[in-house]
């Protein structure tokens, strides 16, 4: 006899199988449910009044009264056993026999009394879960940070990394049990002749040389133009599959009081566009609005719109000032067509580690590719994710990020200590980051730093030392083995000891 939760799943055309000796017993309630595939193996059921996510990955399903306005969503976890493994509460954390929280990974020893010092995991007597690593790239810096995400995977709390610079090699080899490329990028091909300089320059000078008795705009423009067709190391190259598995133009869930409905063609665009307007600051205002509804009319043409044929879509409209701005977008492609990513490893308290390696992009595509995994990222966490269960979120070179006033960090930053977000911002030099949202993290570790970039650091340990110390030199002369944490630290005895700067020896 078929199992009665396979005929229940097969009534609501969800193409899953479940065992002999499994069930979902609260999935009768949702027979009239509206259904759909959040990522693979995934799901999305909804009623007037609960949520139910069912995860064939890790064989769980979650059953949750419906967010209302500024009411969270409360419930049980569940696996295909019908036993409840956890509670989803407004007031508190997810309760879970394996508990990832006021865990204590060790930075360094006192220069001066030797004593251990910790950074605090999930701090939840602060704002946020958020952490400032900043200074000059260096292996002492990224060490660290493995030694973070080690520790963090013992004790099954799941890392996201976005790479941008191949900086987590070593975690491969470290816990290579835990450490997923799911997404791994082929490094560009490149044939580099040896006189590069003098072929772009001869290129632009024949094109000087041939169009300057035109208007002087239309000169600019074919100008603009053939500077971009001159040999680029970063143009000149073959890209290879496999790309990310993200989508630009992808509908997100928007709750009401009763239901739910997927994102209309028009808030799509005005996303895309106000993304593209924050990170190529080349494009007019009436270029944007010109992109905006043929992005638009493409979302209407296409079921699933993607990079390329937005491309198309402006060729044939002859949008060549768009094309120009976009060209390193456009020709470095860097998603797969349809392509979902698979969160679900944030909510299998297995530990695991996902890194997403940006390396070989543009830096603009970076920042643009930034946006795209955050959004989605978050998106995954208010609609499946366990909400108050912390992960650590890596993200590398986050001066590349768009922190602009709109921007989807900058929401993060805010309200993600909610959705149980931990994010480490690593910066070469923080003044590059124009945004008041960095001031909402109080944790910090710094390294050695350029004498350009050292003011505002020297500024904030100078204000918060009750000391009356001044800083400069500390800072100017640090050590590569030494940092200086900023932080609610917590002694070897456990106590919690006040805001203020110490230097550290760095662990091995």
């Amino acid at each position: 006899m078929e199992n009665e939760t396979n005929q229940l799943l097969k009534s609501l055309h969800i193409n899953e199988q479940l065992n002999y000796d499994e069930s979902i017993p609260i999935l009768e309630n949702f027979s009239d449910a509206e259904v759909y595939e959040l990522s693979p193996q995934i799901w999305h059921l909804e009623n007037d009044t609960y949520i139910l996510i069912i995860d064939f990955n890790s064989k769980t399903y979650k059953h949750l009264t419906k967010p209302y306005e500024d009411i969270e969503s409360e419930g049980f976890i569940f696996n295909f056993h019908g036993e409840m493994i956890g509670e989803i509460s407004k007031n508190q954390s997810i309760k879970n026999s394996q508990e990832g929280y006021n865990i204590k990974l060790p930075v360094g020893k006192s220069i001066l009394t030797n004593e251990e010092y910790y950074w605090k995991f999930a701090n939840t007597d602060l704002k946020n879960y958020n952490i400032i690593i900043d200074g000059k790239a260096s292996s002492q810096k990224y060490h660290l940070l493995e030694n973070f995400i080690i520790n963090l995977s013992k004790s099954n709390i799941p890392s996201i990394i976005i790479d941008t610079n191949n900086n987590f090699q070593n975690l491969d080899n470290l816990i290579p049990d835990k450490v997923s490329r799911g997404i791994v990028i082929n490094p560009r091909q490149t044939n580099k002749p040896d006189n590069k300089e003098y072929v772009n320059a001869n290129i632009v000078d024949k094109v000087t040389e041939k169009y300057k008795v035109l208007d002087s705009d239309v000169y600019k423009k074919v100008l603009k133009k053939a500077s971009h067709k001159s040999f680029n190391t970063n143009k000149n190259t073959k890209k290879l599959n496999p790309k990310l598995p993200f989508n630009p133009f992808k509908k997100y869930p928007v709750y009401s009081s009763k239901t739910y409905k997927l994102e209309d063609n028009t808030s799509v665009a005005r996303r895309f566009i106000k993304i593209i307007d924050n990170i190529f600051s080349d494009l007019s205002s009436d270029e944007l609005n010109e992109l905006y509804f043929i992005c638009l009319k493409s979302l209407e043409k296409y079921r699933n719109l993607n990079l390329s044929q937005l491309q198309n879509e402006l060729n044939i409209l002859k949008a060549d000032n768009i094309l120009s701005s976009l060209q390193d977008l456009f020709e470095d492609e860097p998603f797969t067509k349809g392509g979902k990513y698979d969160w679900s490893f944030l909510n299998d308290y297995t530990g695991k580690v996902k890194i997403i390696d940006l390396s070989p992009y543009e830096e603009s595509t970076q920042k643009f590719i930034y946006d795209i995994i955050l959004y989605d990222l978050y998106n995954f966490k208010i609609s499946e994710g366990f909400f108050d269960f912390p992960f650590f979120a890596v993200l590398d070179n986050s001066q590349n990020i768009n922190f602009s006033s709109n921007s989807i960090i900058n929401k993060i930053l805010v309200k993600g200590k909610e959705y149980g977000f931990s994010i480490a911002l690593v910066i070469d030099d923080e003044s590059k980051i124009k945004t008041s949202s960095l001031n909402t993290i109080e944790d910090r570790i710094y390294f050695a730093s350029d004498d350009d970039s050292v003011d505002a650091i020297i500024k904030l340990l100078d204000s918060i030392d009750d000391g009356g110390k001044s800083w400069k030199e500390d800072l100017l002369n640090l050590d590569e083995d030494k940092c200086i944490l900023c932080t609610y630290t917590i002694s070897d005895d456990g106590e919690l000891m006040p805001l203020k700067p110490i230097i550290l020896n760095l662990n091995n």
